[in-house]
C-alpha cells in the first residue's frame, strides 16, 4: 500500500478558464470516494464545472458551462452543491430576481437542460445571501437562507412529494443579519438537522430539528464567553460521527477558534468555602442526567487532634447532568490537597478532583 501523505505542492487544475478570485468561491462535493466535482460562477455569470477523474484517471481537461440560459451574479452569489446519492448532484443559487434556482445531474441522464425556480413566492437577497443545502437522506434535500426580515427560512424536497410549495420561517423570535450572515447547516444523522449562525450580539446561536420532535421552538446561544464578528465572519460546521459536531470561526484576534458538541467525560472541581461552617464544595458536570452519583473523599489536615477524614455520600445529578454538593469538613488546619472521587453509577465512569492549595 502506498504511503498516505499530502502532495508536495498545490497545482493548477487543467483548462484555460479563469474565475474572479476577489468575488467567487468554489463549491466542492464528493459523490463517491473516487469522484470530485467542482462548481463556480464564471465571469460570464454562467455556472461552470469540472471533475475528477476523467476517462484517463485525471482531472477533466477544461472547465465547462452547465446547460441552460440562466445566469447568476458572479459578483455576489455562490453555488451550493449537494450529492444525495453517488449518481445524483443538486445545485442551488439565488437568481437576479431573488428567487432560488436549481439544476441537477444524474448518472443516467446527465445535466438537466435548464435551471428552474423552486416553488413559492418568497424571495431572498441575491446580493447578500447564499443558500445552505444539505441532504440528510438519499431522497431528501433541505435548504436554508436568511430572509429580508432577518428570520431563517427553509424549504425541502422529498422523492415522494417533490418540492414543498412554499418557504417557511423557522420557529423562534431570534433574527439574524441577512446583510452579513449566512446559515451553516449539518446533518449528523438522517433524522437530525443542526443549524448555526452568528447573532447581532456576536454570539453563536443554534437550533435543531429531529424527526420525532420537529423544529426546536427557539434559537439558543452556545456556551462560552467568546464572541465573533457577525459583520464579517461565517461559521464552518461539520459532523464526523452521529454523536459529534465541530464548529470553526475566525476570532477578532484573527486566530481560528473551535468548539464542539459530543460525549464529555464527567468532571468535578473542588473549592473550600466558609458558610456557617467549613465545607468542600464539589461541582460536577457531564454526568448522566437525573442519575445517581457516589462521592468518596479523603481529607487530610495538619491540625489535631483528628488529622484524617474519609467518607462516601450519594446524590442525584440534575437534568443537565450537573450537581453542586457540599462535604462538611470536621478538621482544623490546612486541608489543601484533599481529594474526591465521583462515580457516575449508570456508566461506572469516575471523575477525580483535587482541592487546590
Amino acid at each position: 500500500m502506498s504511503p498516505i501523505r499530502w502532495a508536495d505542492d498545490w497545482f493548477p487544475l487543467p483548462g484555460p478558464q479563469v474565475f474572479d478570485h476577489l468575488k467567487q468561491q468554489l463549491a466542492a462535493v464528493s459523490r463517491t470516494p473516487n469522484n470530485l466535482d467542482l462548481f463556480v460562477i464564471g465571469l460570464d455569470n454562467h455556472v461552470w464545472s469540472t471533475f475528477w477523474p476523467d476517462a484517463n484517471g485525471h482531472w477533466n481537461s477544461a472547465w465547462f458551462p452547465l446547460p441552460g440560459n440562466h445566469v447568476f451574479d458572479n459578483q455576489k452569489q455562490q453555488v451550493a452543491a449537494v450529492a444525495r446519492r453517488p449518481d445524483i448532484l443538486d445545485l442551488f443559487v439565488i437568481g437576479f430576481d431573488n428567487h432560488v434556482y436549481s439544476t441537477f445531474w444524474t448518472g443516467g441522464g446527465g445535466w438537466n437542460q435548464e435551471w428552474f425556480p423552486l416553488p413559492g413566492q418568497h424571495v431572498f437577497d441575491h446580493q447578500t445571501q447564499n443558500i445552505a443545502a444539505v441532504s440528510r437522506a438519499p431522497d431528501i434535500l433541505d435548504l436554508f437562507v436568511i430572509g429580508f426580515d432577518n428570520k431563517v427560512y427553509s424549504t425541502f424536497w422529498t422523492q415522494a412529494g417533490g418540492w414543498n410549495q412554499e418557504w417557511f420561517p423557522l420557529p423562534g423570535q431570534h433574527v439574524f443579519d441577512h446583510r452579513t450572515q449566512q446559515v451553516a447547516v449539518v446533518s449528523r444523522q438522517a433524522d437530525v438537522l443542526d443549524l448555526f449562525v452568528i447573532g447581532f450580539d456576536n454570539k453563536v446561536y443554534s437550533t435543531f430539528w429531529t424527526g420525532g420532535g420537529g423544529w426546536n421552538q427557539e434559537w439558543f446561544p452556545l456556551p462560552g464567553q467568546h464572541v465573533f464578528d457577525h459583520q464579517t465572519q461565517e461559521l464552518a460546521a461539520v459532523s464526523r460521527t452521529p454523536g459529534n459536531l465541530d464548529l470553526f470561526v475566525l476570532g477578532f484576534d484573527n486566530h481560528a477558534y473551535s468548539t464542539f458538541w459530543g460525549p464529555h467525560a464527567p468532571a468535578i472541581t473542588l473549592h473550600a468555602i466558609q458558610d456557617g461552617g467549613r465545607f468542600i464544595e464539589v461541582t460536577g458536570r457531564d454526568f448522566t442526567p437525573i442519575g445517581s452519583v457516589t462521592i468518596g473523599y479523603d481529607i487530610t489536615s495538619g491540625g489535631g487532634p483528628t488529622t484524617h477524614q474519609t467518607g462516601e455520600e450519594v446524590l442525584t445529578s440534575d437534568g443537565a447532568g450537573r450537581f453542586v454538593h457540599r462535604i462538611r469538613v470536621n478538621l482544623a488546619g490546612d486541608i489543601s490537597g484533599a481529594t474526591a472521587q465521583a462515580t457516575d453509577v449508570a456508566t461506572n465512569t469516575i471523575a477525580t478532583g483535587l482541592l487546590p492549595g
